[in-house]
């Protein structure tokens, strides 16, 4: 849930897509599951400590983030690069139609597909992309110190 173009992820993890999107949208964005269920409240206008106390219900010591991305940040970079312009149902259609393609012809008829869809000057999949990248970096740079 955003204020600009649908989108979805997938995601096998719930917690780790809420924290992606926190991050992604820093706040701004909400995140529902398939069946149409809240699993992700959008924090813009909320007192800061509401976020503090959600991640700390799951279990997220807000003062640790830096060690938890480190840590999850590949699978939190697989469900960013996942994003889809459109429905749910736009997403299986696409989807559908990348089947039995390689992963990199599949990444290449999503990045046209969100490149042709979006409407909004305000670019998630791009900003998606560039976050998976330094969720990369920091779980690299955590697997080199470990």
């Amino acid at each position: 849930m955003n204020p600009s173009d649908e989108c979805t992820i997938e995601a096998q993890n719930e917690l780790l897509a809420c924290c992606a999107v926190i991050v992604l949208g820093e706040g701004n964005y909400g995140l529902y599951d398939e069946g149409g269920k809240a699993i992700l409240p959008i924090f813009r206008f909320s007192d800061p400590q509401r976020l503090m106390d959600w991640l700390q219900e799951r279990g997220i010591a807000p003062e640790k983030m830096d060690e938890f991305y480190a840590k999850n940040g590949v699978e939190m970079a697989e469900i960013l690069e996942s994003v889809a312009y459109g429905s749910i149902k736009d997403r299986k259609s696409i989807l559908a139609v990348c089947e039995g393609k390689t992963d990199a012809e599949t990444k290449a008829a999503l990045t046209k597909w969100n490149d042709e869809k979006r409407s909004s000057l305000n670019d998630i999949s791009k900003a998606c992309h560039q976050i998976a990248k330094a969720f990369r970096k920091k779980a690299k740079a955590a697997r080199k110190a470990g």
